[in-house]
């Protein structure tokens, strides 16, 4: 039937059960720790927890895109949902474990790859507070930071350019 297989490709974020973060929340000092975006909140004596999130950014589904983790008393970005945290793209060893990822289903055949939020895996450089007109379109802002170009280039040249393979970006 010459029918071709497209996979939704989502590494923007990965799952909050996911091995990777299981270990990064372990301990501040774990190698996975630099795979996702932790930050130390600002003081607040009145909050529950001590802190307030380290800035204003709100998550597309609802609240801040910051949870506060117990365990290691920082927060880590998920800019979905709270089970979803916001993988470090700035992180080589991140993006050469996506890029195995990718390479292990080309293998097996797929065609190509749906990639779910892709303009926002590099982040706004510094993560500062969003001002009040940012606060209106935020996803202008989270889309196509700093590296986001770079890192595609860097996935076509060790990834996509390899293989006979399409593939289109969802964007927000």
């Amino acid at each position: 039937r010459h029918m071709r297989l497209i996979i939704d490709l989502g590494v923007n974020h990965s799952s909050d059960e996911h091995k990777w973060f299981v270990e990064s929340r372990s301990s501040k000092d774990n190698p996975y720790r630099d795979y996702y975006i932790w930050r130390a909140g600002k003081p607040n004596p009145d909050s529950p927890t001590g802190f307030d999130p380290p800035n204003n950014y709100f998550s597309f589904f609802s609240g801040s895109a910051w949870q506060f983790d117990p365990a290691t008393k920082e927060y880590y970005l998920h800019y979905f949902a709270v089970k979803q945290p916001d993988l470090n793209w700035d992180n080589p060893k991140v993006r050469t474990e996506v890029f195995d990822l990718m390479k292990f289903w080309l293998d097996k055949g797929v065609d190509g790859f749906r990639m779910d939020v892709i303009p926002i895996i590099s982040k706004p450089a510094g993560l500062r507070d969003l001002t009040a007109d940012e606060l209106k379109n935020p996803p202008r802002v989270f889309a196509n930071g700093p590296h986001m170009h770079e890192y595609l280039q860097e996935m076509n040249r060790n990834v996509l350019a390899k293989y006979d393979v399409m593939t289109v970006g969802e964007a927000r």
